[in-house]
């Protein structure tokens, strides 16, 4: 079952490991290197992402209603598409969030 964006507890910041995880992955950036890193990754970046995504959906959705409610959904992915790209490392040694209402509120709003 899906997380309510309540749920997800405060945010609290990233850590200064957050920002080391992301040195190491631009050096290391590799399929290998990745998944000896996860729970890294998952402790570090990813939860604390969510946190902030689900701290500023409150008022992101006063500004709009129709935005998309998941935290998990507006969290780029950490894997880059690398079938159309001269850069072939497999992950983005950044991440970011985009609000963005779903696909079907464009049609009906």
């Amino acid at each position: 079952m899906t997380k309510r964006f309540w749920e997800y507890g405060s945010f609290t910041g990233f850590t200064p490991r957050a920002l080391k995880f992301f040195r190491d992955l631009d050096r290391n950036n590799s399929r290998n290197w990745f998944q000896e890193h996860r729970n890294e990754y998952v402790e570090n970046v990813a939860e604390p992402m969510t946190r902030l995504a689900a701290a500023l959906l409150p008022l992101v959705r006063q500004l709009d209603p129709l935005v998309v409610p998941d935290p998990k959904r507006v969290i780029s992915r950490i894997y880059r598409d690398t079938r159309f790209s001269n850069d072939k490392t497999p992950y983005w040694p950044y991440l970011w969030i985009a609000f963005r209402r779903d696909s079907k509120a464009w049609f009906s709003a």
